[in-house]
């Protein structure tokens, strides 16, 4: 699971939480029905949360099972290609050419080559029963082809359940999220004589920021930062500046996902 939506999620299930732990709170039809679909989210992410983790573990064992198939693979191209330089050029042309093994370590390079040794052995595999390939070596080439490929199947559908699962945990967060800001609004009307625990509420309400890497500038940014705040201090005295608005009350629901990129420095 993302970091960003186990903070989500960390949120929903303490604020799924407060009205069980608070049973004096005075709800109404309206924060009632929120509060249960707060509950269900949370459950359904979890859950979905369950498939992502057992889809990455099918994405790994795929990736583990091709790296495995492949060096086999490998491994037995490699005898057939020793065979093959004793072959006598003029008997099979182009045999030693055909049958090799390529020097890239890319699965791509190997399945190309894999498939021109199926095209090749057939019209000369006689040659290599005779100087003691097993009799079935092409038919275990071709096997070990089908495996890589099925593996490669099981690795991209586990990839595409896992991607799904983490598009609809951070849809299902969104809808809970927009739950719990109208809770909140709700809370903040019904508890205005208790302003203790409409606190505790936004305490267990509120999403943790994600953390942020400490960068120090150096002296001479250090120094260029100081003079640039010295002219706009000076800058600022001379012209009136602008009232700034209030900040949202609810950016304590801001979801890392959806929080705009900052715009390029000028």
């Amino acid at each position: 699971m993302h970091s960003d939506i186990r903070r989500g999620l960390d949120m929903l299930q303490a604020a799924s939480r407060f009205g069980p732990d608070h049973p004096d709170l005075p709800f109404n039809a309206r924060a009632a029905f929120l509060m249960e679909e707060v509950a269900a989210a949370a459950e359904e992410i979890r859950a979905m949360a369950g498939t992502q983790d057992s889809s990455r573990g099918r994405f790994l064992s795929g990736a583990q099972q091709r790296q495995f198939i492949a060096g086999q693979m490998r491994h037995l191209m490699r005898q057939i290609a020793r065979v093959a330089k004793f072959l006598p050029r003029e008997e099979y042309p182009g045999a030693r050419e055909k049958l090799q093994v390529p020097r890239s370590n890319g699965y791509s390079a190997l399945l190309t080559r894999a498939s021109v040794y199926l095209e090749t052995l057939p019209a000369i595999k006689a040659a290599f029963l005779e100087r003691g390939m097993p009799a079935d070596f092409d038919l275990r080439l071709q096997e070990l082809i089908a495996q890589f490929q099925q593996a490669t199947t099981r690795k991209t559908n586990a990839f595409g359940t896992q991607v799904g699962s983490t598009a609809g945990m951070r849809a299902r967060l969104r809808e809970a999220v927009r739950a719990v800001r109208e809770l909140d609004v709700i809370f903040s009307l019904l508890l205005q004589d208790d302003p203790a625990l409409y606190a505790s509420w936004r305490s267990s309400s509120h999403i943790e920021r994600a953390p942020r890497r400490n960068s120090e500038p150096n002296a001479e940014q250090s120094a260029t930062q100081s003079s640039a705040s010295g002219a706009d201090t000076a800058f600022s005295a001379a012209v009136p500046q602008p009232v700034e608005a209030d900040p949202e009350p609810d950016n304590q629901y801001q979801l890392s996902f959806d929080t705009p990129a900052s715009p390029p420095a000028v």
